[in-house]
């Protein structure tokens, strides 16, 4: 195992180890998903799973989750994170030849802003139900 010690001072070494991880999973995955928590990305990234370090990659994904590339749920007794093949870091993890690539995607990607639009088009439809029933 690394020695986790010198990941604490690098924020982005923690961010490719997590994005290694996810495309290691996503490139071998013979479904149309993967899941993963904390624990399991630091032991697929051969480094020793203590608290901070968990703490940190937690940070990451769920940074990711705000940029709508994973997918958080809650089991019983766990919280995973799940990427799935609609997902555009699903494609970037398949296609790149290196975890850099994958990393310059990320920090280059925004999510969407489709919200808004959705949001309008919901009320104006709501609107017409209501007018049509009076």
């Amino acid at each position: 195992m690394k020695s986790s010690t010198c990941l604490y001072r690098n924020y982005s070494d923690v961010v490719k180890l997590v994005l290694s991880s996810l495309q290691y999973l996503i490139k071998t995955a013979r479904g149309s998903c993967v899941t993963v928590n904390c624990k399991k990305v630091a032991v697929l990234a051969n480094v020793e799973p203590q608290p901070v370090l968990l703490t940190v990659i937690k940070d990451v994904l769920e940074k990711l989750r705000e940029k709508g590339l994973v997918e958080k749920y809650i089991t019983s007794s766990q919280v995973k994170y799940r990427v799935n093949k609609e997902s555009p870091l699903w494609r970037v993890c398949k296609q790149a030849r290196s975890v850099d690539e994958v990393y310059e995607f990320i920090k280059n990607y925004e999510k969407p802003k489709v919200e808004a639009y959705l949001a309008k088009d919901v009320l104006e439809e709501v609107e017409g139900e209501v007018a049509r029933k009076s």
